[in-house]
């Protein structure tokens, strides 16, 4: 099973090196970065290319032979253009490298027709990638790309969602930690009226936090790196959670807590949503031995 790494952008060097220390498996073949800036997320890229063996200078002149920038102007991607500069190209062994790296640039851009035939093309070229080859796909909104490509990649989110921690009362926040921890043995109306006794702005605030619990959880899961934390105050709750709870579950609460984030909707109950998706969790993996 692919993994799914979260983590913010400036984190992205040294959970790559903890990765390689760890294990060379854990090298995947494809990768999606979220973002809004392209250039910084291609720096990080070259310096996991670094950790790799690849020559600095060769990398930091982008002449390279074994590395790849695709579509850095953000023109329309073109069944041509996937041809020449991928399909074509993995078909050749790597010059200088043990592997060839793919970064691909705008990849919101592949969503030329109806029928997605670029997405298509490259979720073919994905489910086959030969072991020496590293895609990476940027794109500013990863919910753009097929369900079926982004289950194929890791996937890491340069998105900085921490808010200040010091505005927040320290009981509420314990509180809401240790009901996250405590999930399962919360019954739901118990849940509801703990979150229904908070205004909109604690709301908000607390559905960010635990999006960074989350990313945390997942990150610590992947890593067992302590320094990647990034909510440090909270660092044996995480570790605690982390290790009480499979991928899988944290990754569907994450994708829950992130859909919420996301509803620009001003009259939706996020009280209830929480207290159906944490609900939702208990039942979705009761018979899965969680």
């Amino acid at each position: 099973m692919i993994t799914f790494l979260i983590v913010s952008m400036k984190f992205i060097n040294l959970l790559i090196k903890k990765m390689i220390k760890i294990s060379t498996e854990k090298i995947y073949n494809s990768y999606i970065i979220e973002t809004n800036n392209l250039e910084s997320a291609i720096l990080s890229i070259k310096n996991f290319a670094r950790d790799l063996g690849f020559d600095r200078n060769l990398l930091n002149s982008d002449n390279h032979p074994d590395f790849r920038i695709i579509n850095r102007e953000g023109d329309n991607y073109k069944v041509d253009m996937i041809r020449e500069k991928i399909l074509d190209d993995i078909l050749i062994a790597p010059y200088v490298s043990n592997f060839k790296i793919y970064v691909l640039c705008n990849c919101h851009k592949l969503n030329s027709d109806s029928k997605n035939t670029n997405q298509n093309i490259l979720l073919k070229t994905l489910e086959d990638t030969p072991k020496n080859l590293i895609f990476f796909l940027i794109i500013d909104n990863l919910n753009k790309l097929l369900d079926t490509i982004k289950s194929r990649c890791i996937k890491i989110y340069d998105r900085e969602v921490l808010y200040e921690l010091d505005d927040l009362d320290d009981l509420i926040l314990n509180d809401a930690i240790k009901l996250i921890c405590d999930y399962r043995y919360k019954n739901y109306i118990d849940v509801l009226e703990f979150f229904e006794q908070y205004d909109k702005k604690i709301m908000d605030r607390l559905v960010y936090i635990y999006i960074q619990f989350l990313r945390d959880g997942i990150v610590y899961k992947e890593t067992y790196a302590n320094d990647l934390i990034k909510l440090k105050k909270y660092n044996d709750y995480i570790i605690e959670f982390s290790s009480n709870n499979r991928k899988e579950i944290i990754e569907y609460m994450l994708d829950g807590f992130i859909d919420l984030a996301n509803n620009k909707n001003m009259n939706i109950d996020k009280s209830l949503i929480i207290a159906d998706l944490l609900y939702n969790t208990i039942f979705k993996f009761k018979n899965k031995g969680d």
